[in-house]
C-alpha cells in the first residue's frame, strides 16, 4: 500500500506532459493540412484560369475568361469556414525569352502567365508563426497572403488546336 500511496499522481503527471507535447503537434498538423488545402486549390484555379485565357482569340478575351475562370475555381472555397479568400487574378501574355519566336512553320509561339492571388486565414497563429511579438502566445499572423503562378504555351499548330478543343475559336 505504502508504494501505491507514492504514487498516486504519476498517470496525470504523465498525461499532462503528453497532452502538453500533442495538442500542439495535432493542432499544428490541422492548420498545416488547411493550408496546403488551400494551396492546391489555388494552383487548380490558376491552372484552369490558364487554360481558359490559351484558348481566346485574342488577348482582351484571355484576360476577362480567365479572370472569371479563376475567380470561379477559388469562390467554391469561400462558403463554409471561409478560410480561403480570393483576392486577384494577374494575366499576363508573353513571349517565351521576350523574342518573336517561331516554330519551323512560322507559327508564332505565345504563352499566358497567370497568377492567383488570395488570402488564407489561420486557425491557429501562434502554431505558424509564434514569434511576431515578445511572447509564444503573442497571436501571430492571422492572415497569409499567397499566391500560384501557372504558365502555358499556346499550340502553335492550329490543326492540332482544333482536334484538342474543338469548339474553340480560330485564332
Amino acid at each position: 500500500m505504502k508504494q501505491i500511496k507514492h504514487e498516486s499522481g504519476q498517470a496525470v503527471l504523465e498525461t499532462f506532459v503528453v497532452l502538453i507535447v500533442l495538442i500542439p503537434i495535432i493542432f499544428a498538423t490541422i492548420q498545416l493540412s488547411i493550408i496546403a488545402f488551400g494551396a492546391i486549390v489555388a494552383y487548380d484555379a490558376a491552372q484552369s484560369a490558364n487554360r481558359a485565357a490559351i484558348v481566346q482569340t485574342n488577348d482582351r478575351f484571355a484576360k476577362t475568361k480567365a479572370l472569371l475562370a479563376g475567380t470561379y475555381v477559388m469562390s467554391t472555397q469561400i462558403s463554409g469556414t471561409k478560410n480561403i479568400v480570393p483576392t486577384t487574378v494577374d494575366v499576363k501574355g508573353i513571349f517565351p525569352a521576350n523574342k518573336y519566336i517561331a516554330d519551323h512553320e512560322g507559327n508564332r509561339i505565345y504563352a499566358y502567365d497567370v497568377t492567383q492571388n488570395y488570402i488564407q486565414n489561420v486557425m491557429f497563429p501562434s502554431l505558424i508563426n509564434p514569434f511576431p511579438g515578445s511572447k509564444f502566445f503573442s497571436g501571430g499572423l492571422p492572415v497569409l497572403n499567397l499566391r500560384a503562378n501557372s504558365r502555358m504555351v499556346r499550340t502553335p499548330d492550329p490543326t492540332y488546336f482544333k482536334k484538342a478543343y474543338s469548339n474553340a475559336n480560330n485564332w
